[in-house]
């Protein structure tokens, strides 16, 4: 379905910045909030380790789509509205291009 599509979308999104947190932080939020922490935690720079993943902006949207996923994966989604759908399927059209956005100067940023 639609719905799950959009879900997979956020999920390959939260890969990446899972892979940066194990690979460059060394680091991997744990417990209830860890989804919402590493895309707080992406969007925030560690001194001397790497700078900000995301910007404020793609934070947000992060957060909105990773809302949405909960729904799709907690067997919510027989209650999702097409109007829902629709709006989350807008938003990760515009999630995709400021998340590649974003991680391109992040790693311009990284290998100056």
């Amino acid at each position: 379905s639609l719905a799950d599509g959009i879900s997979a979308i956020y999920t390959g999104l939260e890969s990446v910045l899972e892979a940066i947190g194990n690979e460059i932080d060394e680091y991997t939020p744990r417990g209830d909030a860890s989804h919402a922490d590493l895309v707080d935690g992406m969007a925030s720079a560690l001194n001397d380790v790497r700078p900000a993943v995301l910007g404020e902006a793609t934070r947000e949207l992060m957060h909105e789509a990773r809302k949405f996923r909960h729904v799709v994966r907690n067997k919510y989604a027989l209650r999702l509205k097409q109007a829902d759908v629709a709006r989350n399927f807008r938003l990760v059209k515009k999630l995709v291009p400021a998340f590649l956005k974003d991680y391109r100067r992040f790693v311009r940023l990284m290998l100056e």
